[in-house]
């Protein structure tokens, strides 16, 4: 039995602004994969006492991942923002001057440069894998990669042009 493939995109958005929605949706994902596939599951899941663990631990791993993968989220953001500041620190120690006016093309390849470094630095991580796939939170970190990449080499690309 086929079963949906889950929306990365709504799953993506609950992860960011609505946490306790995306572990929610998670769970929601796990059960509906496990009914498609497996028929014992299934019996259990049709059975309120039996399914009541079963939706604890989907919560609880759904939970986990969700706080996994907002911490990635953030440290490759902070740690992006350090290795920035060391950049600028480093370009003070070697004479450059800083305080000159900031143009439209320096901003652009400034932006650009910190969204493809947080980008790279988020997508090193390495997605785990389970018997049926990775989870969905692993599953949402490509594409918060790409969300955040492609504009990162547009603004770089822009900042050169100018």
């Amino acid at each position: 039995m086929q079963t949906e493939r889950p929306n990365l995109w709504r799953a993506l958005a609950y992860l960011i602004f609505a946490p306790g929605r995306y572990v929610l949706h998670e769970a929601g994902v796990n059960e509906a994969f496990a009914r498609a596939t497996d028929p014992v599951l299934r019996e259990h899941l049709d059975d309120p006492e039996r399914a009541a663990p079963l939706r604890a631990q989907w919560l609880a791993v759904a939970q986990s991942g969700c706080d996994e993968v907002r911490a990635r989220l953030l440290i490759s953001f902070l740690l992006t923002g350090v290795v920035c500041c060391v950049a600028m620190i480093a370009a003070q120690l070697l004479g450059a001057d800083l305080s000159h006016s900031v143009t439209l093309a320096k901003a652009c390849n400034l932006g650009g440069a910190v969204l493809v470094a947080w980008a790279t630095l988020l997508g090193l991580w390495t997605v785990r894998m389970f018997w049926d796939g990775p989870p969905l939170s692993d599953q949402v970190v490509p594409l918060a990669f790409r969300i955040i990449f492609v504009p990162g080499v547009m603004l770089v690309v822009l900042g050169a042009a100018l």
